[in-house]
């Protein structure tokens, strides 16, 4: 829902819309699994996995750097820390 007419004060009108989790959604994430990386072109964000959480935005580019710099010093760091 976004009002008609907005304080005079509004800097900035942000909207966002979260994924409608149908068997649809979850067939398209499965999809992009299939493809994923495919000629160097890799796709993250919160709707390519599970519910489309902000936390599934992470998880998905944590996996792609698990496929392109599995020895990555950072990634060692991010997994150490979520052991933690």
């Amino acid at each position: 829902y976004v009002q008609e007419t907005l304080p005079e004060e509004t800097h900035n009108l942000s909207v966002f819309w979260l994924p409608l989790e149908t068997p649809r959604h979850f067939d398209g994430q499965n999809a992009l699994k299939a493809v994923q990386g495919q000629q160097g072109l890799w796709f993250a964000g919160d709707y390519t996995q599970d519910i489309g959480s902000h936390e599934d935005a992470i998880s998905s580019a944590i996996s792609i750097a698990e496929k392109l710099a599995p020895k990555s010093a950072r990634l060692a760091q991010i997994k150490q820390d979520a052991a933690a």
